[in-house]
């Protein structure tokens, strides 16, 4: 069985779309430092999300 050769990577800085069938990220940087707060003042992150319905998940 010949074996195919791998495609070559081209490196670049410039903005890339994003694959298809990938979610566009939720990731909300005022929402991560309020969970970090809480997480500094001593809270877990399994009783930030089960107790606030404004926080996302523990997964």
């Amino acid at each position: 069985m010949p074996h195919s050769p791998r495609p070559n990577a081209v490196r670049t800085l410039a903005p890339q779309p994003h694959p298809r069938g990938i979610y566009a990220s939720k990731y909300d940087p005022e929402l991560a430092a309020r969970i970090c707060e809480r997480l500094a003042a001593g809270e877990s992150l399994r009783s930030i999300c089960r107790a606030d319905k404004a926080m996302p998940t523990e997964s």
